[in-house]
């Protein structure tokens, strides 16, 4: 009976997305991630505007994440050894290609929008619970590769 009562409880947490999410092993970290962006995007740092994110000048990922600060990819709270997520995956995709929804919606910041955008033009799959929430988890190499790879083949074309 113990048994029972417990599956049906896992069952309802996940419906409702309550459920802790299984963490894949093979996640790249929050700098790996960004270092792959900045070099799939080319994107590259305005070092002569000064320092305008706070890490210091001698850090060997300085100016990846100052690309990507400068041209608005970093998402939410930067934490280079933390495991990259599906959220960040998402959004900073939608904001370095210029996602647009099908409603004309330009993607220009990494927020709600850019995360509903980049699941849209299918740069990642996230389901949502029962009441139409996303929820955040880590995303493997593989599945962030993925992302990065459908987001290059955007890009190239829409222009």
């Amino acid at each position: 009976m113990q048994k029972i009562i417990s599956m049906i409880l896992a069952f309802i947490m996940s419906l409702l997305g309550l459920a802790p999410a299984v963490a894949p092993e093979d996640a790249y970290t929050q700098v790996q991630w960004y270092a792959k962006v900045v070099d799939a995007f080319n994107l590259t740092a305005d070092l002569d505007d000064g320092d305008n994110y706070d890490m210091d000048a001698t850090d060997e990922y300085y100016e990846v994440i100052q690309a990507c600060h400068d041209w608005n990819v970093l998402v939410g709270e930067y934490d280079g050894d933390a495991a990259v997520t599906d959220f960040v995956v998402a959004k900073s995709l939608a904001v370095v290609t210029g996602a647009e929804s099908s409603n004309g919606v330009i993607v220009t910041k990494p927020d709600d929008v850019a995360l509903e955008v980049a699941i849209e033009v299918g740069f990642v799959k996230i389901s949502a619970n029962i009441f139409g929430k996303y929820k955040e988890s880590v995303i493997s190499k593989d599945n962030a590769d993925a992302a990065l790879d459908a987001a290059v083949v955007y890009t190239k074309n829409a222009h």
